[in-house]
């Protein structure tokens, strides 16, 4: 077997004398190996010296690359928990090493490592090599560094880094697990990030250079510590579970270029508050902004024409959901977000409150579309409407008013709606199928003879003429006072204050604002 004359000088020094100072360290050497090769062939695997000393330093020499190894094949796995520096030499030290790659799983689990040198001649880091070093916080790597495998550096103590320069993709996993991770510094020429390269890491803040044009599923998910987010300009897609469960993030800067948000993007993402959709957004996926409890306001951009199932389903101080003028897909109705068409409900924020009447046209109510929606407390019911798909009512504690404009449903609509047994069914005079008191075992009640729909009227019309003015307050004084009656729908419109109670308070600010002139 042909050796290069640096491999057998190496060897001859190594077997000299176990005990001998080497490169001037005086310390015995507790054990060591070889663990390289020169080319694809294999041919000699002696290429590059191992050697652990008594202090704990972990030194490698010779030429070549470091042979990869399966986590349980390391040769020094055995003395993980006594490495705590990494040495590897290089041509600038006296036997003029020159080694080109550190090996798969190489010093995965060494718990005490805390520092490591590597070389200019390095070019390849393999997976999972520093993976779970939990006293690594530092690690200052060569721009020669062309590729990582998956995992270099999960779990480990690392505090900051700065990426090489010849570096254009982070692998899957990259950071995964580094908890105390605080900044990166990521090279100008960084095209792709992989899946989970950042998953359940320390970070506070990220701004992506725009040079990344890709990225992979949940790059940033689970990071606890997250609140700000600039993503590269040129990215189109933000992928599956790219900030899920980032429960601190605050404010995220979208891409001018992007035009899908993939599913479960921002599921759980806490503190997420109002945000602008760039109009190049074509696609919302599903569940992309479930639960994201302090979104207010959404406006959905013109040119989207999809929006997945529950994309805003759980977000309980979402007021209003906007559509964008000229949007051909979706549109706007009393802040409830609906088709194009009208014959769809496709979601009803989570604050909505008091009453939402379902225009007449609609035919279905998506899944999940008044998703814990606990303000609401009463439903306008279109003749039109037919399947509602399950679950299309669920947690809606306080909806307990349902009113029917046309004939009585059919028993499985009502099945597929979940009304509470405490709710009542309102119906109008003279439409059939109605039974009285109940009605397939729920409680039913006329509209008082009216023909107008609960919340139609504006605030302050008790006298239900389409207008609000002095005769609403003679309208409202009268029913105080029992001089009078007032309609369902009448009553909803004299409770200015919404309060959900009718009384001497509403009566007072309705006089208050017609005096000075002011709307309700």
């Amino acid at each position: 077997m042909k050796k290069s004359v640096l491999s057998i000088v190496l060897t001859v020094v190594m077997l000299f004398s176990l005990t001998a100072t080497v490169w001037g360290s005086a310390w015995p050497v507790v054990d060591s190996g070889y663990c390289g090769y020169w080319d694809d062939n294999y041919e000699d695997r002696e290429n590059i010296t191992w050697q652990l000393m008594k202090d704990g330093t972990l030194e490698f020499f010779g030429e070549g690359y470091m042979e990869d190894f399966s986590y349980n094949r390391v040769p020094w796995k055995d003395y993980a928990d006594q490495i705590k520096e990494v040495v590897i030499y290089g041509p600038q030290d006296d036997l003029k090493s020159c080694i080109f790659s550190i090996s798969s799983y190489a010093f995965i689990g060494c718990k005490n490592l805390t520092k490591v040198t590597i070389p200019h001649t390095v070019v390849e880091i393999g997976e999972d090599a520093f993976g779970s070093c939990k006293s690594l916080t530092e690690i200052t790597l060569p721009d020669s560094i062309e590729k990582m495998g998956y995992g270099v550096f999960g779990s480990s103590g690392l505090k900051r880094i700065r990426l090489p320069e010849k570096l254009t993709t982070l692998p899957y996993g990259t950071f995964s697990g580094c908890a105390d991770l605080e900044s990166v510094d990521f090279p100008a020429g960084l095209t792709e990030i992989k899946d989970r390269a950042f998953e359940k890491s320390g970070l506070v803040r990220i701004e992506l250079p725009d040079t990344v044009t890709t990225m992979g599923l949940d790059v940033f998910s689970k990071c606890p510590n997250l609140e700000f987010v600039k993503l590269p300009r040129n990215l189109e897609v933000i992928e599956t579970g790219m900030f899920e469960k980032c429960a601190k993030l605050q404010s995220v800067v979208f891409p001018e270029n992007v035009k899908v948000i993939g599913r479960l993007a921002f599921m759980w993402c806490d503190e997420l508050q109002n945000f602008t959709l760039p109009e190049s957004v074509e696609t919302i996926g599903l569940q992309a902004f479930i639960d994201c409890e302090s979104l207010t306001e959404v406006t959905i951009p013109a040119n989207v024409t999809t929006i997945e199932q529950n994309s805003f389903s759980g977000c309980g101080k979402l007021r209003a959901i906007y559509v964008a003028e000229g949007n051909q897909a979706y549109q706007s109705v009393d802040g409830v977000l609906m088709t194009k068409d009208g014959t769809m409900v496709h979601t009803c924020p989570g604050a909505k409150e008091g009453t939402f009447v379902i225009p007449n046209g609609v035919t279905t109510i998506a899944s999940l579309a008044f998703f814990d929606c606990r303000n609401l407390k009463r439903l306008v019911i279109p003749p039109t409407l037919t399947p509602i798909n399950e679950r299309g009512f669920d947690f809606c504690d306080n909806l307990l008013s349902f009113y029917f404009s046309g004939a009585a449903p059919e028993e499985e609509l009502l099945k597929k709606m979940d009304i509470s047994s405490d709710a009542t069914l309102y119906y109008l005079e003279g439409q059939p199928g109605w039974t009285s008191p109940t009605y397939l075992g729920y409680k039913t009640a006329l509209w008082d003879g009216s023909s107008k729909l609960p919340g139609t009227l504006p605030a302050g019309d008790t006298n239900g003429d389409g207008r609000v003015g002095v005769e609403d307050v003679q309208q409202l004084y009268g029913y105080l006072t029992g001089q009078n009656t007032i309609t369902i729908a009448e009553k909803m419109a004299a409770d200015v204050n919404n309060d959900d109670e009718v009384d001497v308070y509403d009566l007072q600010l309705l006089y208050e604002r017609l005096a000075q002139g002011t709307t309700l």
